[in-house]
C-alpha cells in the first residue's frame, strides 16, 4: 500500500528528491513537509501529526514500512541542510515518531483490518522471529485472508544466549535468532527439541500472557518449537486459571499446533499430561518431517483432552502445508467452529472458492519455494 498526504496539504516538487521518486523504494505521496524546504517547519504552524503524515493499512509489509522511512529519512537529510539547528531537531523528534509507528508489527489501522474477522497469534520456531514466520505462512495468510488476522509474537530469548555461535551455525541459524525455551544439556550437533532440561519457562509464560492481553487473540497457532510453546502456554494458563490465578488473561478459543513435539524434560511433560488442556486444538504434522517424526507429534496430542483434539496429517516434510485442497477444507471446518466468537460478524462456512485461481496458484508456488528454505530447526 502507499503512504498518502491529504489533499489539503500542497505539494511542490523540490529537486532533490527526482532521484527517489525514481526508484522503487520511494512511493507517492512522500510528506509535504519533506516535499518543500520552504515547509519543512512553517513558523505560523508546527509539523503535520502522525495521522496527517501517513495512512498504513493492515496489508502494509514490514519491508515497505522500512522503505518508506528510508526514504523519508534520506530526504529528510538533504532538506534539513537548509534549516536551522531548532528546525532540525523538531523535525528529526517528528520523524523518529512516525518511525516508530512505521516499523511496528501491529498498527491501528491493522486493528481496524481485524474486525469480522478471527484473530491467530502465531509463534515462530526456532531460530525464527514473527516477520520470518509471517513471509513462510503466505500460503495460509492468502487463502484464509478473509476469515483470519494474523497476528504475530517474538519469542523472548536470543539463541545465542544459550547456544555458542558455532552451534547455530551447525543447525543452519543466525546469531540474532530468536528461542522460547533455554536449555543446559545441548550437545554439539544437537537440536533444542533433543534437550532434556529446559529452563525459564516464567519468562515465556509472561511474555505470552502479556501479548493474550494486549492483543486479544481469539486463538493461537504454533509452528514446530513455536507450537510447542503454544501447548506448553496453554496447559500452564488453563492449570493457573484453575487455581484462580491470571483470570485476566483470556483463554484462547483454539490453537494450531503444527509440527510440534512433546518436550523430553520430565518437569515440562508433565505439565502437559496433568493439564489435560481442553482448548479445541488442531495438530497438524508431516508424514515425512525428519526432524520432528509424527510420533513425537502424537505424544504431544495424546496429552491433550481427545475429545476436544483434531489431527491433519500431510505427507510433506517439516514444514506448513499449502493452504489449499484438503488441508484448506480442514483448516475451513476447524475454524468455522468458532466464526460466531469473533468481534462482529464473519461468514467461514465450507466453500473454498472465496479465492480466484490465479491466487491459488500462486500460493502454491510460493509455498514450494517456502518448503526448501523452511527448515526451521526445532
Amino acid at each position: 500500500m502507499l503512504l498518502f498526504v491529504p489533499a489539503t496539504v500542497p505539494l511542490q516538487p523540490h529537486s532533490c528528491l527526482s532521484q527517489y521518486q525514481k526508484q522503487k523504494n520511494c512511493v507517492e505521496g512522500t510528506p509535504a513537509c519533506l516535499l518543500n524546504q520552504k515547509q519543512l517547519l512553517p513558523k505560523a504552524a508546527p509539523l503535520p501529526t502522525l495521522p496527517d503524515l501517513h495512512t498504513l493499512t493492515y496489508s502494509t509489509t514490514f519491508m515497505l514500512r522500512r522503505s518508506i522511512l528510508r526514504c523519508n529519512l534520506s530526504v529528510h537529510h538533504r532538506c534539513s541542510r537548509l534549516a536551522s539547528p531548532a528546525t532540525r531537531s523538531a523535525a528529526s523528534s517528528k520523524i523518529l515518531a512516525a518511525a516508530q509507528q512505521l516499523v511496528s508489527p501491529m498498527s491501528s489501522q491493522e486493528d481496524q483490518a481485524a474486525d469480522g474477522k478471527l484473530k491467530m497469534l502465531c509463534l515462530h520456531g526456532f531460530l525464527q522471529n514473527g516477520n520470518i514466520l509471517r513471509m513462510r505462512i503466505g500460503s495460509m495468510r492468502k487463502g484464509l485472508k478473509s476469515r483470519v488476522h494474523f497476528q504475530f509474537h517474538d519469542a523472548p530469548f536470543h539463541a545465542a544466549s544459550t547456544l555458542t555461535e558455532q552451534q547455530i551455525k551447525d543447525v543452519g541459524g543466525s546469531t540474532d535468532g530468536l528461542t522460547w525455551f533455554q536449555w543446559s544439556d545441548l550437545g554439539p550437533g544437537k537440536r533444542p527439541s533433543l534437550a532434556v532440561k529446559f529452563s525459564n519457562w516464567d519468562t515465556t509464560y509472561a511474555s505470552l500472557c502479556d501479548a493474550l492481553r494486549q492483543q486479544q487473540p481469539d486463538g493461537l497457532f504454533g509452528f514446530s518449537q513455536g507450537a510447542t510453546a503454544a501447548a506448553l502456554f496453554l496447559a500452564a494458563l488453563q492449570t493457573a486459571q484453575r487455581q484462580g490465578k491470571d483470570l485476566d488473561v483470556p483463554l484462547p478459543k483454539f490453537c494450531i499446533v503444527c509440527a510440534g513435539f512433546l518436550p523430553r524434560d520430565p518437569e515440562y511433560a508433565a505439565l502437559l499430561e496433568s493439564a489435560k488442556v481442553d482448548v479445541p486444538t488442531l495438530f497438524v504434522m508431516g508424514a515425512s518431517d525428519a526432524l520432528i517424526p509424527p510420533a513425537r507429534s502424537h505424544a504431544l496430542m495424546d496429552t491433550f483432552d481427545q475429545r476436544t483434539a483434531d489431527m491433519f496429517e500431510h505427507p510433506g516434510a517439516h514444514m506448513v502445508p499449502t493452504c489449499t485442497g484438503e488441508f484448506k477444507q480442514q483448516m475451513v471446518s476447524f475454524l468455522g467452529r468458532f466464526d460466531s466468537d469473533a468481534s462482529g460478524t464473519v461468514s467461514v462456512g465450507t466453500s473454498l472458492d472465496s479465492l480466484d485461481d490465479a491466487t491459488a496458484a500462486a500460493g502454491a508456488e510460493q509455498q514450494k519455494t517456502e518448503a526448501a528454505a523452511v527448515f526451521d530447526k526445532p
